[in-house]
């Protein structure tokens, strides 16, 4: 499906912080809208590994770049080829200068051409999408507590609370095999994407989110999200990217 959408770059606004209790900042985000690519990447592991885990996902990513002739296809795939790569990189970099220690992170990262979008992802940081008033979540947990939601087991609400609400079950660096979800879907005018780590959605619900986009700018709409999360007690790093889709002329 392909439509004229206008021309990159879109407006887009990223920010990341490392809230008020972390002493560092493991979370690292992409934002190159001139090439219809966003990212945020979740490190896990500490000083001196998760830091470093999300640097090097949003490092090997920063290294895309499209041909002329490509198709958007063949860039998803790209992309792909890259998360696969630094997983490798970073499995053997934990064995090798961290004597196995636990080393990873999440990553949701949207890439946009023409009328299609897709989000590609391992974990629990997600992309949602505002579209005429209602912000949908289109990527998936890969997390002990969705899997228990998608069963049944629990309730959204209890889904909210559970103590283990934050073990996920896939990530960059994880294991040497990785599988990375994909979804494609369609982009109109006025959509706006947000991609963000746990930090924000630990804090702030849909609603909250929903309501802070609708009423501000997106300039101002991410500052007073980030504002509020910290107001809010901010336990973890929070990082939050935002992109939208111009009005068409």
């Amino acid at each position: 499906m392909s439509r004229n959408l206008a021309p990159f770059p879109w407006p887009s606004v990223a920010k990341t912080h490392r809230g008020n209790v972390r002493k560092i900042n493991e979370d690292s985000i992409l934002c190159q809208p001139e090439l219809g690519l966003w990212g945020v990447a979740d490190g896990m592991g500490g000083h001196e590994a998760g830091d470093v885990a999300s640097q090097m996902v949003v490092e090997s990513l920063s290294n895309l770049r499209w041909h002329n002739g490509q198709t958007f296809s063949a860039k998803v795939d790209a992309a792909e080829d890259q998360l696969l790569e630094v997983n490798e990189r970073m499995c053997n970099l934990s064995k090798e200068l961290h004597h196995g220690k636990a080393m990873g992170s999440t990553v949701v990262l949207l890439l946009i051409e023409g009328g299609v979008g897709a989000c590609l992802w391992a974990g629990d940081s997600r992309l949602y999408r505002l579209r005429e008033g209602e912000l949908k979540q289109l990527s998936e947990d890969h997390s002990h507590v969705a899997e228990m939601l998608v069963r049944g087991q629990i309730t959204e609400e209890q889904a909210l609370v559970h103590p283990h609400r934050n073990v996920i079950t896939r990530a960059i660096g994880a294991s040497d095999r990785l599988a990375v979800d994909v979804t494609v879907f369609d982009v109109l005018p006025e959509d706006l994407f947000l991609l963000c780590s746990d930090g924000l959605t630990n804090e702030l619900s849909c609603e909250q989110i929903l309501a802070h986009l609708q009423k501000y700018s997106l300039h101002a709409s991410v500052g007073r999200m980030v504002a509020s999360c910290l107001e809010g007690g901010a336990r973890d790093n929070l990082s939050i990217v935002v992109a939208q889709v111009p009005a068409q002329t």
